[in-house]
């Protein structure tokens, strides 16, 4: 099964089909937490993954916490 790429449109309706494949996906396999997370990273692609580098590099910076689970970065998202 093939984790689908999310570019990161301004439209919610994509995100929303987006996040609806995630669950779908992760729903059928047993993958662990932080493995969610790394899985959604590497599939990024164009403003999606620029972002989530100056997210992360942003939370270092101001010694907050890693974003662990898929809950979080849906969360995130969706702001």
């Amino acid at each position: 099964m093939k984790i689908p790429l999310f570019q990161g449109k301004n439209n919610p309706e994509v995100y929303f089909e987006w996040e609806k494949k995630m669950r779908l996906i992760f729903n059928c396999h047993n993958y662990l937490k932080g493995k969610k997370v790394k899985l959604v990273a590497i599939e990024s692609i164009d403003y999606v993954i620029i972002w989530w580098s100056q997210l992360v590099l942003s939370r270092r910076r101001n010694h907050e916490s890693h974003t662990e689970t898929w809950e979080e970065v849906m969360a995130i998202m969706r702001r």
